[in-house]
């Protein structure tokens, strides 16, 4: 708040604070691009059934509900926006199937902490090795979470008949060719009569 919505003051004073306002704001604008908070939300799509739970209970409204195509059934995930996101830990604490996390603050490395601070040692699993030769369920593309269908296609033509018969659905769609194969993958935001359950 600026100006007279304090109190009753001279003019001078209101102008003073709107020009500091216009100046703080000119310092955020005139940058090409803004350092995130490294703190923030992900989630994890293997896990991820579409409940929602985690988009009701974001205070920021930082996760939005996304529907793609696997294997020819429609799927539900979520999607985090980096930006609004505080890290808060809402969205995990809520989810019953660990389908999302807060970098830093892993479900293993909560549970480290609560046994250090109880001054117990349980080791802690090794996590499995990164598995060569697998498709990412989910892709960015411009800013945007695409997740895989879960179909490699023997030819483009194939791939584009499918994604062409998934536009028609309402999907966004993003091919990639990955060892000569080529792969569909969709996203469409979720409407609120959707993602009711």
């Amino acid at each position: 708040m600026a100006g007279l919505c304090h109190y009753p003051k001279p003019i001078q004073e209101s102008i003073t604070e709107a020009l500091a306002c216009a100046s703080r704001a000119s310092t955020i604008l005139s940058r090409d691009t803004l350092e995130l908070e490294s703190i923030t939300s992900r989630p994890i799509d293997e896990n991820c059934d579409g409940c929602a739970f985690c988009v009701d209970a974001c205070p920021f409204g930082a996760i939005s509900l996304l529907e793609y195509r696997r294997d020819g059934n429609v799927k539900k995930t979520v999607e985090v926006n980096q930006v609004l996101c505080h890290g808060c830990g809402s969205c995990m604490a809520t989810c019953p199937k660990n389908g999302i996390y807060v970098a830093g603050f892993s479900l293993n490395q909560l549970e480290a902490q609560v046994d250090a601070a109880l001054g117990l040692f349980i080791p802690l699993p090794e996590p499995p090795p990164p598995s060569d030769g697998t498709t990412p369920l989910a892709r960015e593309v411009s800013g945007k979470k695409f997740v895989w269908d879960g179909t490699v296609y023997t030819d483009r033509f194939e791939a584009q008949h499918a994604a062409e018969t998934y536009e028609q659905d309402g999907f966004e769609v993003h091919l990639f060719v990955e060892k000569d194969k080529p792969l569909v993958y969709t996203r469409k935001l979720a409407t609120q009569e959707t993602s009711a359950i």
